[in-house]
């Protein structure tokens, strides 16, 4: 049994599943990825007036960055679960 490799594997584990749930939120508790769509393309057509004449437009290239951040998380979060099992694996021998 070697303890480093299950204490790391359990770490990895849990640390992985904290990854996949979306933590970030901000304080009315929506999250943080779409507090930053809603930002950068804003709902009303009032805002989106000043913004384009304040040369910010956005455009779908940011909406894809930050639609695919939650996706590379997630992504992220299954690696490091599976290291985790792994890690976990190996300890327990």
């Amino acid at each position: 049994m070697q303890l480093p490799f299950l204490i790391s594997g359990v770490f990895l584990f849990f640390f992985g599943m904290y990854l996949q749930r979306d933590p970030w939120r901000i304080g009315d508790g929506s999250r943080l990825s779409e507090w930053l769509l809603s930002s950068i393309h804003p709902t009303s057509s009032e805002e989106a007036k000043n913004l384009k004449t304040l040369g910010a437009t956005g455009g779908p290239l940011f909406r894809m960055i930050f639609s695919g951040w939650r996706a590379v998380l997630r992504f992220l979060g299954w690696i490091l679960v599976i290291a985790g099992c792994a890690f976990v694996f190996v300890g327990a021998m």
